[in-house]
């Protein structure tokens, strides 16, 4: 039996529940409002958590706001993340780095799919990451690590294909030219002198530029880049940019082989590029894509990874694992494969 005194506090324990958990709903349904209009405020800590800043502005305190944090552990991705990547910001590049960072465009990896850009029925969008993903080193899922890698470097492959076929094109121009017994401007010519410095060839020998300067498929490209940065996991591919293997020598009394570093993702593309395209090693590589294109064929990464013996000190060994990168990861329909614009 509850003597008056019990029932009076029993009224008051079941008072301070009923508030408490007043307060826990509308902290929940401020916190999902919140979420709900600020849908990418989220940063995502070292441990990979998410914390959310919410400001909350109240009436009666005018010249602050009451500023809080939810903190949210280690959620699973969705699954429209979990299919095409998540949202990141690029690191800034030197032409862009004054630019405040909610000035810059927010990267949006699954603005599009690698399914949709193999059937041919989407191009790629001009998506120019600076560097590739951290998260590349965290992902569990190994199919979710592939897509990210390639989404990653897929565009800035394109860019680099798109400069230099644009190079090419002026180039089928003078020697068309040429042929006609049309005499060559001054402007062309000293463009010429140029590009033949570039590519180490003497400026009048046409038929040799157009052998080496050309695109390079890119799923030789990313085959390659796979293989040499585990799928861009390397502590070289995060730290230094570099994803194809390339080596520089250091040291003036005894020279030492080190890791070739670059300033970022498009340096190190078309650094990897300008070697397939130069080094005396892969002219039968730049010779079986001329005989492609004479043929009125779009260059092949399976078949020229066939001339790239010469890359690695594996030899032929190295030459089966780049095709069978190839044909296992489907990437030869990325040959296809067009940039937006």
């Amino acid at each position: 039996m509850y003597t008056a005194a019990g029932r009076t506090g029993a009224r008051m324990a079941d008072r301070r529940i009923s508030a408490g958990g007043a307060l826990c709903g509308a902290l929940g349904a401020l916190t999902l409002l919140a979420l709900a209009v600020q849908p990418h405020d989220a940063v995502e800590t070292e441990s990979g958590a998410h914390v959310w800043r919410i400001d909350l502005a109240l009436r009666e305190m005018s010249a602050a706001g009451l500023r809080w944090g939810l903190f949210v552990p280690g959620l699973p991705p969705a699954p429209d993340e979990a299919l095409d990547g998540p949202l990141l910001w690029p690191a800034p590049a030197a032409a862009t780095a004054s630019i405040a960072a909610p000035e810059r465009a927010l990267v949006d990896m699954r603005s599009y799919t690698l399914e949709a850009v193999r059937d041919g029925s989407t191009t790629v969008p001009r998506l120019l990451l600076d560097r590739l993903p951290t998260l590349l080193t965290r992902v569990e899922s190994a199919d979710l690590r592939k897509r990210l890698f390639i989404k990653a470097l897929l565009p800035t492959l394109l860019a680099e294909n798109e400069r230099i076929l644009a190079r090419r094109a002026r180039l089928l121009e003078i020697a068309a030219a040429r042929d006609e017994g049309v005499a060559m401007s001054d402007v062309d010519r000293t463009w010429l002198e140029e590009v033949a410095e570039t590519y180490g060839t003497e400026g009048d020998d046409l038929d040799e530029l157009l052998r080496r300067v050309d695109a390079v498929p890119p799923s030789l490209a990313i085959a390659q880049a796979a293989l040499e940065s585990g799928w861009g996991t390397s502590r070289s591919a995060q730290q230094s940019h570099s994803m194809f293997g390339q080596m520089m020598l250091v040291g003036a009394e005894s020279p030492r082989a080190t890791v070739r570093p670059f300033q970022g993702l498009g340096d190190a593309v078309a650094a990897y590029v300008h070697n397939l395209n130069t080094h005396r090693a892969y002219a039968p590589m730049r010779e079986r894509r001329l005989r492609a294109r004479n043929a009125g064929q779009a260059p092949d990464g399976h078949e020229l990874a066939g001339e790239l013996v010469r890359y690695s000190e594996r030899g032929p060994d190295y030459v089966r694992d780049v095709r069978v990168m190839i044909r296992t990861n489907r990437l030869e329909a990325f040959d296809r494969a067009r940039l937006d614009g």
